[in-house]
């Protein structure tokens, strides 16, 4: 299972973030974008950028905006078409220099929902209050200590770290509400 990216709501997400949490570096973005999609994603049943989650060292990096900074920080070329996009949308709106990022300028807010809005800046309060009394690991949950390192982190093991996980997930696999049997049903009848 795994979720659309789309590069405007992600680079709009990346600018809202680094515009608040503190001392924005990769690492705490990530940890930012990864517990503000789980906050989403257990609330709305969608996450908000739709990256795909590594299990790194320190904790889960979101694929593309990773490969996306290391290409604004001049570190690689982009090697995929989504890479290209994002990293050409973010030009000059997002700035690399090693670990720290700094934004150029504010997110569309036309771009994010209020409910993504909802979720990141209930990420960024809990997260910058715990991370400056030392408490970084919050990403480090069931489904990052399940997956083998360098790995993609399965959705399904994600959401699994969720409350009601199990009506999240049935409602990942069929968000119409027909089951097998109605779906054999529907088809029946065309």
């Amino acid at each position: 299972m795994e979720f659309t990216t789309d590069r405007d709501i992600l680079a709009n997400t990346l600018l809202y973030v680094i515009n608040r949490v503190r001392n924005p570096d990769r690492h705490r973005v990530a940890k930012v974008l990864y517990l503000a999609d789980k906050c989403h994603l257990e609330r709305y049943g969608l996450p908000i950028t739709g990256d795909r989650y590594i299990k790194m060292h320190h904790g889960p990096m979101p694929s593309l905006t990773s490969d996306t900074l290391r290409a604004l920080g001049g570190e690689h070329h982009p090697n995929t078409p989504e890479v290209s996009e994002l990293a050409a949308r973010l030009e000059g709106a997002l700035y690399v220099e090693g670990q720290t990022l700094q934004a150029g300028q504010t997110a569309d807010p036309n771009e994010l929902s209020d409910s993504m809005i909802e979720c990141l800046d209930d990420v960024i309060s809990d997260y910058d209050t715990l991370y400056v009394n030392g408490a970084t690991d919050l990403s480090h949950d069931a489904a990052w200590e399940s997956t083998a390192l360098h790995q993609i982190i399965p959705v399904e093991r994600i959401v699994a770290t969720l409350k009601d996980s199990e009506l999240l997930l049935d409602y990942l696999r069929d968000p119409h509400g027909l089951n097998t049997s109605e779906q054999e049903s529907a088809t029946k009848a065309v």
